[in-house]
């Protein structure tokens, strides 16, 4: 049976919380541009880990670091052709500042990140998606590994952070999404929200219609 789990919204419907019945397993903090700027997630309810965002005006993360340290956990170069164009991750292993580990992305005409290779030009991770965007981990070899791979790289949702606990919710800019099935979440209220921005422009692309007809046949509307 799939895992049952709850979310909490803040007032501008921005998923601020996920339980799994009154156990918290994690919690975003975001900042007043809606840049999600930290991650908490927690382990049987307690605090484990505290992960901090640094973003370009642009929205591209720069910058991770963990809990209260003011040393940089990883560092991301992005290009100038997309904004997924992610060229080089720089990573510090034992968390100490020094970055000792560096991974370029390989990405296809989608801005879909496929594959990343070390400093000699060895793959050393591929990945693969189905059609929603779920997806799947593989070594070099084009072998799948498990999701719970000690230091996998994240490469292919940097800046769009990698779902909870194997599930398939992954933050992307604004929105949690749900890759298995192809839907945004939100809260009773967005979803609201959402369908009443859907009919407005839905009426005003019709209106827009009739005014287009309407000019091309040289007619004239009502004022």
């Amino acid at each position: 049976m799939p895992t049952q789990l709850s979310a909490s919204y803040d007032a501008w419907n921005r998923l601020v919380e996920i339980q799994n019945g009154a156990t918290k397993l994690v919690e975003s903090v975001y900042d007043a541009r809606g840049y999600r700027i930290r991650k908490d997630t927690y382990t049987s309810g307690t605090l484990s880990e505290s992960r901090h965002y640094y973003y370009t005006p642009g929205w591209q993360c720069v910058e991770e670091r963990l809990d209260t340290s003011t040393t940089v956990e990883r560092q991301f170069v992005w290009g100038l052709r997309y904004i997924d164009d992610l060229v080089l991750r720089d990573r510090s292993t034992v968390d100490n500042g020094t970055m000792n580990e560096r991974r370029y992305g390989l990405q296809d005409g989608n801005w879909n990140m496929i594959a990343i290779c070390n400093t000699t030009g060895s793959v050393t991770e591929r990945y693969a998606y189905s059609a929603y965007g779920a997806p799947v981990f593989m070594i070099g070899a084009v072998c799948t590994q498990p999701e719970t791979r000690s230091g996998r790289s994240r490469w292919n949702s940097i800046g769009h952070s990698v779902a909870v606990f194997g599930l398939s919710y992954r933050h992307y800019f604004d929105r949690w999404y749900k890759s298995d099935s192809g839907h945004a979440l939100l809260s009773e209220f967005g979803m609201e929200l959402s369908r009443i921005q859907d009919t407005i422009s839905s009426i005003l692309n019709e209106i827009a219609f009739v005014v287009d007809l309407s000019a091309q046949q040289g007619e004239v509307l009502p004022t």
